[in-house]
């Protein structure tokens, strides 16, 4: 399934496409043959395009900076990883890997990071810290949200104008949200169950060349859910990156 965006940040549709919770084995996962080597002259330039294709049984990457790449290994948004050397998010990579017979997409996350640890020396820790967050309240008036008929939680359709979901939890909603405006977001609502979520807005980042008549992102949120975003402080999870060094030969 390909995936093309601006900026080098194509891992982040990758983030819908792999599934939570890959799987966890005894056995340490690895793709049976990678090659890894500089893309663009070894630089992301403004309005570079990335793009990545993933099934069961290869990985193709054109123009990732590594800091994309732990991205989509640990599944992450861009303000949970702090450190890295210079070029950590400016160098650019193509990577051609396939996985062994018998492998499945679920577990191309784990396969990743593996190659991260062996060819880029990768080393890395997780903290929690208390960071500038963004709090998800329930507006005056109330919630706008039909609760959803399904007794279980299903995914989300979302992308740069819309987040959509017929049984989400607010922790998972918040969490869709937390992706688009690329910035830690807090379920506050106090609103348990599942509810029926269907957000239209315009682009976060929009193209100047674009135009449309799209609520922002916050007033969207207020008209049309009956939510709206606080400021404040809170626990995230970041990944620090300890130690990483241009790849080694292929």
């Amino acid at each position: 399934m390909p995936v093309r965006l601006r900026n080098g940040v194509a891992a982040m549709a990758l983030l819908a496409l792999w599934p939570v919770g890959a799987q966890q084995n005894s056995t340490r996962l690895e793709f049976e043959v990678a090659a890894i080597n500089p893309a663009n002259a070894n630089k992301l330039t403004p309005g570079a395009i990335s793009s990545s294709r993933s099934d069961d049984h290869r990985l193709e990457v054109r123009g990732y900076t590594l800091k994309a790449l732990v991205m989509m290994a640990y599944r992450l948004q861009g303000y949970q990883i702090a450190g890295g050397p210079k070029w950590f998010d400016s160098d650019g990579y193509d990577i051609d890997a396939k996985s062994p017979a018998g492998a499945s997409v679920q577990q191309m996350p784990e396969r990743l990071q593996s190659l991260l640890a062996d060819r880029f020396q990768l080393a890395l820790h997780h903290e929690t810290r208390t960071l500038p967050a963004y709090a998800l309240v329930v507006n005056q008036g109330g919630p706008k949200m039909q609760p959803a008929p399904d007794a279980k939680p299903m995914g989300f359709g979302w992308g740069p104008r819309s987040i959509r979901s017929k049984a989400a939890t607010m922790q998972d909603f918040a969490e869709k949200l937390a992706g688009a405006l690329q910035h830690p977001v807090l379920d506050r609502t106090g609103l348990a169950g599942l509810y029926q979520v269907d957000l239209q807005f315009a682009p976060v980042a929009p193209d100047p060349t674009e135009t449309g008549v799209a609520p922002d992102i916050l007033d969207a949120l207020r008209e049309q859910l009956g939510l709206r975003l606080e400021t404040t402080r809170g626990p995230v999870d970041v990944l620090v990156i300890d130690r990483a060094e241009k790849p080694s030969g292929n």
